[in-house]
């Protein structure tokens, strides 16, 4: 009987694992994208392209692990707002910013970046899908101020101009007041 106490104890473990695995994995597919976060490459050049400086607030919707958040603030001065659906990626980072000390440099938001307020944004960084793009744009011409520029890796926002593409990557820098 003991034995088989250990097992069903051993059954019950495995299974709570693999549903946590399978939460880690699929809760980003459920309400967003994929994660696939950014080599620090192509964060580099991301903000870059943006033009951002330390009076900057950028919002990076999707931050995952915060690899956006951490080189606006720390090597740019600017502030930095990341919003992220993900629960366990949400802890991890916040755990993170405090480790570094950055509180009041990054702020950090757990929900859908589609029920966050974007208007205190002069950058907003995303990397999501083709889908998504199609469906914040409205969000953000309602949101965001002329003066504000958006930088896309990967995706497009059908019917919208870039004012300038990194081909690399690709890269897509749009720039609210010339859409």
């Amino acid at each position: 009987m003991d034995v088989w106490l250990v097992v069903g104890f051993g059954l019950i473990l495995f299974l709570l694992v693999v549903a946590g695995i399978l939460a880690y994995l699929v809760w980003p597919m459920l309400f967003g994208a994929m994660y696939q976060p950014s080599t620090e490459t192509v964060v580099q050049k991301m903000l870059e392209l943006a033009g951002l400086t330390s009076d900057d607030t950028l919002y990076d919707l999707g931050s995952g692990d915060g690899r956006i958040l951490f080189l606006a603030a720390q090597q740019y001065g600017a502030k930095a707002v990341g919003i992220e659906i993900d629960p366990i990626r949400y802890f991890r980072t916040k755990r993170k910013i405090e480790r570094h000390g950055l509180e009041k440099q990054i702020q950090l938001i757990q929900g859908n970046f589609f029920d966050q307020n974007l208007a205190d944004a002069t950058v907003v960084t995303i990397y999501q899908s083709q889908r998504t793009n199609q469906k914040i744009k409205t969000k953000f011409l309602q949101e965001l101020r002329p003066q504000t520029r958006i930088v896309s890796n990967r995706w497009t926002f059908e019917g919208w101009n870039p004012s300038q593409v990194d081909a690399t990557v690709p890269l897509y820098l749009y720039q609210m007041n010339a859409l």
